[in-house]
């Protein structure tokens, strides 16, 4: 589904290449800034609440319990000169309680990271009855709470605001990841499968994975690219862990995994909120297909549940393409 539909990651990266004024756009411009931040920076505490509620208006409990994290000291957010950039969120066996760290400095970005690490911690919170063995799930349904949890907060503050520095703000991070997921992963995912059949002849050189890595951006980048980042291979660790092949593909599959359950939530209402914490419950003990059978009654072996989700990334490629 993510091959049919590369095209709309492209048309992401173009339209940040045209409002960055880029005519050449290479692959270090990815990781540059948004032409104009949305103004004024943003309190903890007033991300905190933009939080809360969103996860409130979907689930009470859920809203209850990001206050709770806080309240309880769970958060360690406070920037200082002895910590750096970053976010995770962990938990500890006994008691059986998450705890979320990030570096919060007040932007937009922080916000969504927020939701995202908080997302986790939910996952986290609705599996701790459970025993040790059943709380361990696959990197395939890893991501589900956290970008679950950053879509409510990204669709809530798109309807509370018609500030346009601050939705076209929103619309940029919903590009950064559309291009993101729809092409870098699968270029890494292409590339490492290349890597894999290549190693079964024997011994693979600088140069053939110079000229691998060259050919899965290619293909999934197309002409969006002025140029390709050939020794990507040797720069980005995901490849070199030797106990875990395929590190990147559980991203992609949880991106569009996430926003498919968020399809079904919008067309199920209040019902799903029961079926999306029992999904969850069981992301230890079922496999993917399994989980969205049994509680949705949708089979995600069929290109509709992904179509779905792929309408949802239109959606905000769309928007983004309308304000930059």
């Amino acid at each position: 589904a993510a091959g049919e539909h590369k095209d709309l990651g492209r048309r992401a990266l173009r339209a940040m290449a045209c409002a960055q004024q880029i005519s050449d756009f290479a692959p270090w411009d990815l990781y540059a800034p948004a032409p104009a931040a949305a103004s004024g920076l943003i309190s903890f505490e007033q991300a905190l609440t933009l939080v809360a509620d969103a996860f409130a208006g979907f689930d009470p409990e859920m809203g209850a319990f990001a206050r709770m994290m806080a309240a309880n000291g769970w958060i360690d957010a406070a920037p200082s000169e002895q910590r750096r950039n970053g976010a995770y969120s962990t938990e500890y066996a006994e008691p059986p309680e998450p705890r979320v760290f990030l570096t919060f400095e007040g932007t937009l970005d922080n916000v969504i990271t927020l939701a995202h690490e908080l997302g986790h911690a939910w996952h986290s919170w609705l599996l701790r009855e459970l025993p040790l063995e059943q709380r361990d799930y696959p990197k395939t349904l890893a991501e589900t709470a956290s970008l679950f949890a950053e879509a409510l907060v990204r669709d809530a503050l798109l309807a509370a605001t018609d500030n346009m520095e601050q939705r076209r703000a929103i619309a940029w991070l919903d590009g950064e990841r559309a291009a993101s997921l729809l092409l870098d992963v699968p270029a890494r995912f292409t590339f490492e499968r290349a890597l894999v059949a290549a190693r079964e002849q024997g011994y693979v050189g600088a140069g053939q994975l110079r000229q691998m890595m060259k050919s899965a951006q290619q293909q999934w980048y197309g002409d969006t690219l002025s140029q390709y980042d050939e020794l990507f291979w040797a720069s980005k660790g995901h490849f070199s862990i030797a106990e875990l092949g395929f590190y990147n593909y559980p991203y992609l599959f949880g991106y569009l995994f996430s926003l498919g359950l968020y399809a079904q939530q919008a067309r199920a209402g209040r019902e799903f909120v029961h079926a999306y914490r029992e999904l969850l419950r069981d992301t230890g003990r079922m496999s993917a297909e399994e989980l969205v059978e049994k509680h949705l009654g949708v089979d995600i072996r069929e290109p509709a549940f992904w179509q779905e989700s792929l309408d949802y990334v239109e959606e905000a490629v769309a928007r983004l393409e309308r304000l930059v």
